[in-house]
């Protein structure tokens, strides 16, 4: 009977991390810009008060890809840059998620590109913990 309720518990665990993954399959970027302390866009981003936020959208995006442009405008290394975030209508040359430094519009920017949902949030790539469990879960009871 221990042995069946553990199946089942594993069993229901990875149901679950599949309806969580195909619920992701619409991936959605975060839609903002923002120009100083005032704006909801900027770094630190707060994801949960950007959800509620009427100056940030998640707009669905086609491509998956979400990116990321801090501007550096007049050189001065500002300490509230203006910062946009976006979908990509394309995604880069080489499918990689990176940030870089490089002139966009002839102006310096830092800017970022990542395949995900809602990966624009901030400039690092998260682990999905559903995604974590199921590969614990196969490792350790199959």
């Amino acid at each position: 009977d221990g042995m069946l309720g553990l199946r089942c518990f594993i069993l229901l665990i990875i149901v679950s991390c599949f309806t969580y993954v195909s619920d992701g399959l619409i991936r959605r970027c975060y839609v903002c810009r923002s120009r100083g302390p005032l704006g909801d866009c900027g770094d630190p981003f707060n994801d949960t008060l950007a959800k509620v936020s009427l100056g940030v959208q998640l707009d669905p995006c086609s491509s998956g890809w979400c990116g990321k442009i801090i501007s550096d405008d007049n050189g001065l290394n500002e300490v509230d840059p203006p910062t946009e975030r976006m979908c990509l209508q394309r995604p880069p040359d080489d499918n990689e998620n990176r940030c870089a430094n490089t002139l966009f519009n002839r102006k310096r920017v830092y800017m970022c590109f990542c395949f995900g949902d809602l990966c624009n949030a901030c400039n690092l790539a998260t682990v999905n913990i559903f995604i974590l469990i199921l590969a614990t879960s196969f490792h350790l009871f199959l």
